[in-house]
């Protein structure tokens, strides 16, 4: 039995993963964070030259069934994600400013999708973080 376990555990580290891990800080319950994967990829205008932005966005919540339900709606979520950041400009978006009202828009516009496709109506996810930000 205590082989089947140890085994068990081995086989949840090297599956491949839905990109969920949780932090706890003490008495605090459990944040948990949802990797959107791959990274977002898309074009933005900068005057007259198109450059490439991609955007590595997590997701945090802390109620555990929320998982399966950002599992279901990923697609809406990303095309959601998708279509905001495409849409941006990039002198806007070389600012702190810019990424912190991009990264507050994204999670107005997820919590939306969440809701309209869920009919969750309480906010479930509560953080959106881009974890990586790049611009060429």
């Amino acid at each position: 039995m205590r082989q089947f376990i140890w085994f068990c555990l081995l086989l949840a580290c090297i599956t491949p993963g839905t990109g969920l891990y949780a932090q706890s800080d003490g008495g605090l319950p459990a944040q948990l964070y949802f990797k959107l994967d791959p990274p977002f990829v898309v074009n933005i205008e900068d005057g007259e030259v198109v450059r490439f932005m991609q955007v590595n966005t997590e997701l945090q919540f802390s109620d555990p069934a929320a998982q399966p339900l950002i599992e279901k709606h990923v697609s809406a979520i990303r095309h959601a994600i998708v279509m905001l950041l495409s849409g941006q400009p990039a002198k806007v978006l070389k600012t702190a400013k810019g990424k912190e009202d991009l990264r507050v828009a994204a999670l107005a516009e997820v919590q939306k999708i969440f809701a309209e496709n869920t009919g969750v109506k309480k906010p479930v996810i509560e953080s959106l973080y881009f974890t990586g930000f790049i611009i060429q």
